[in-house]
């Protein structure tokens, strides 16, 4: 059984977890619509990426003219 306080650090990496996978899946919808299909590797490459990476990421593709400047740097 949980103490109250290791149930309170349970959730809080949960919903860090979750804030991540939505940062992931905000990035890859505006890459989908921005560049259409995406490749399978960049797929992955995404659903592994750590916040800094997301980040990085997300500002490059406001101006990148293809999806390979968007990763080129990284």
């Amino acid at each position: 059984m949980l103490t109250p306080q290791q149930g309170v650090i349970h959730r809080a990496e949960w919903l860090a977890m979750g804030y991540v996978q939505g940062q992931r899946d905000l990035l890859l919808r505006q890459l989908e619509r921005r560049f259409n299909n995406l490749p399978s590797a960049v797929r992955n490459r995404v659903a592994h990426a750590t916040p800094p990476a997301i980040e990085s990421w997300s500002e490059r593709l406001l101006d990148a003219p293809s999806l390979d400047a968007v990763f080129a740097a990284s």
